[in-house]
């Protein structure tokens, strides 16, 4: 391309334009950074109304554009780097940290002047150049020794003598004479004034033209929707002339390239692109079609669903009261499955589950009620199982027994399931509730459901597990007891002195505990019932489920005896810790009333003995 020509083109370009095409090749480059275009990148800053520089502190034509619209950092060379027009250097984060210092963290031995000689990048956080301000201060050093070499030959004068023996002078009460340090530093001062003064007007100008930018490209946007939406219109009237209706309301439609394009729309060019969009008007509509149809069947499994409800509650009652009646025990009570289970039972899903299943028919129900009945068994059944092979697991370490007379009724019987070391968990959705404020009303929190197997399974039947939001199944089992949780309990009967045939009240006696580790500060401070302490436990390790929790580490406050077995290590793991200060928030926003802090504990605890002392005792 012969050089007029590229002159005449670079009259019409910005000087970010000319900086990105003097990158693109080498004699781009050798021309575009020659004296001989000088006058092409000045007339392309001044087009913009960006200022001349002060003649103090000059900057060539070539340097302002790469300060002002350069993409790249002038130390490593990498995309991001950010301009300080008061540095007047591009850096990215990296290179601004280890090239710029705070003022206030200069060395001790650097000259007391130097930072009035330097230039504090962007004006206000006062960091300044290491380099800089080790070569000023070096200078200033310099200065400062003349001026002390001067000023002591001044205070002696020649005797007049042979000897040449010098007098000191009389201090004169004249001015003393002129400083190289204070000169050094007044030309700095007026540098640095011409450096801030063209850095501000540079950011003002910078500002403006990024406005200008935005505003040039928010027009261009809205003339460019504005031909798409006409576009977009033209074909949606074109096509509901050809009986498509209700199928332009889709998210296909709208990313269509073929019908949003800021392109006119004339005769010949639908007749090009008429069959692009009746395919894709088809496949939407083939779409739409599939998704109502499976709304459909859904809306009639609910309904199904619900139909089946009346005689489940008819089939509750009548084994409520058959449990009632009965001396055995060998199925627990209130053990009946809840209403999802009890839909996922093989005999119920042929009332619901099949596509030309109707809804509930009394008929139907009575004629297999046999059969539902024994399915409802079974699941009694293996619920009572599942359960006490969760406590013996975690009580004992033993292994699930999967014989037909496993776990007999008269061994792990009433006495078995209703002593501490056998409660569990709720493992329901929605059991424990944080507490929230609503506009109408006030919502208590609700610790989560902890106790033995028949009261667990009372509760999962009440008002607080409500069937009618769980239709779609319930996750998992109903019951759990986490191996941390059960190691716990294990620790409160070593510091209770008790073991693990102990009863409710037995445990209850022995008064309040205290968590010596917990992860906040403000339950560690807490007085708590054994039962609230697990409950506190639970919170944590429920919000910590993904991550380690330290082993819980009990102290006894009536005994003083640590809950740590003979011969036991308390696992150190790691923890995310809250941090030793409390910050004043709840674990998940739960508070437990019966936990509150005791006014005496902060007060010195009495008879705490170490872990290998509660042995003894």
């Amino acid at each position: 391309m012969p050089f007029d020509v590229l002159y005449e083109i670079g009259q019409h370009l910005t000087p970010g334009d000319l900086l990105h095409l003097s990158l693109t090749c080498k004699v781009l480059r050798v021309v575009l950074l020659g004296t001989s275009a000088k006058s092409l990148w000045t007339n392309a800053r001044k087009r913009l109304n960006f200022p001349d520089l002060s003649p103090l502190a000059p900057m060539t034509e070539q340097q302002y554009a790469n300060l002002a619209w350069g993409q790249l950092c002038q130390v490593c060379g990498k995309k991001g780097g950010s301009p300080d027009f008061y540095y007047r250097r591009r850096l990215c984060a990296r290179c601004s940290k280890n090239a710029l210092s705070k003022t206030p963290d200069l060395p001790e031995e650097f000259h007391p002047s130097t930072p009035s000689c330097l230039v504090n990048s962007n004006g206000w956080h006062r960091k300044v150049d290491r380099n800089t301000a080790s070569n000023i201060s070096f200078r200033l050093h310099e200065l400062q020794d003349e001026d002390d070499t001067e000023r002591n030959l001044s205070r002696y004068k020649p005797s007049g003598t042979r000897s040449r023996r010098v007098q000191e002078r009389p201090e004169s009460d004249g001015e003393s004479p002129p400083s190289r340090v204070d000169d050094f530093v007044a030309e700095r001062r007026k540098w640095i004034k011409a450096i801030n003064q063209d850095a501000e007007s540079i950011s003002g100008a910078c500002q403006d033209y990024a406005s200008k930018e935005r505003s040039e490209r928010y027009k261009e946007s809205r003339a460019r929707a504005a031909i798409e939406r006409e576009r977009r219109n033209d074909i949606e009237a074109k096509a509901q002339s050809l009986g498509y209706a209700g199928v332009f309301y889709d998210r296909l439609w709208y990313q269509s390239d073929v019908v949003n394009k800021a392109e006119p729309l004339s005769d010949a060019v639908w007749e090009e692109i008429k069959p692009k969009v009746l395919k894709l008007l088809d496949t939407i509509q083939a779409a739409n079609d599939a998704k109502e149809a499976k709304n459909r069947e859904a809306s009639r499994m609910r309904e199904r669903k619900r139909s089946l409800r009346s005689a489940y509650k008819d089939l509750f009652d009548s084994t409520s009261q058959r449990d009632a009646a009965s001396t055995s025990t060998a199925r627990i009570p209130h053990s009946f499955p809840l209403f999802p289970n009890f839909l996922n039972l093989p005999t119920v899903k042929k009332f619901w589950e099949p596509k030309d299943s109707q809804k509930y028919d009394e008929d139907k129900w009575n004629a297999r009620l046999p059969e539902i009945e024994a399915d409802v068994d079974e699941y009694r059944d293996a619920l009572r199982w599942s359960a006490i092979a969760t406590i013996l697991s975690s009580t004992t370490d033993a292994e699930p027994d999967y014989a037909d007379d496993a776990y007999p009724a008269d061994i792990y019987d009433d006495n078995f399931l209703n002593r501490p070391s056998s409660y569990l968990f709720c493992t329901l959705r929605n059991c424990a509730t944080r507490r929230r404020w609503y506009a109408w009303r006030r919502v208590s929190p609700r610790d989560v459901f902890y106790g033995p197997l028949p009261e667990l399974l009372k509760h999962q039947h009440s008002d607080v597990h409500s069937s009618a939001d769980m239709e779609d199944g319930v996750d998992g089992g109903r019951c759990d007891i986490p191996d941390l949780l059960a190691r716990t309990l294990g620790s409160i009967l070593v510091a209770a002195g008790l073991d693990d045939d102990a009863s409710k009240e037995e445990l209850d006696a022995t008064g309040t505990y205290v968590w010596k580790n917990a992860p906040k500060k403000s339950v560690r401070k807490k007085k708590l019932g054994w039962k609230e302490l697990m409950i506190e436990v639970h919170k944590v390790v429920v919000k910590y489920k993904r991550k380690k929790v330290e082993e819980p580490v009990i102290r006894s406050m009536k005994f003083g005896m640590l809950g740590k077995k003979e011969g036991d290590d308390v696992d150190e793991v790691e923890e995310e810790d809250d941090g030793e200060e409390d910050d004043g928030e709840e674990d998940d926003g739960e508070e437990n009333d019966s936990g509150e802090e005791d006014a005496s504990s902060g007060e010195e605890d009495e008879g705490e003995v170490p872990a290998s002392d509660a042995d003894d005792q």
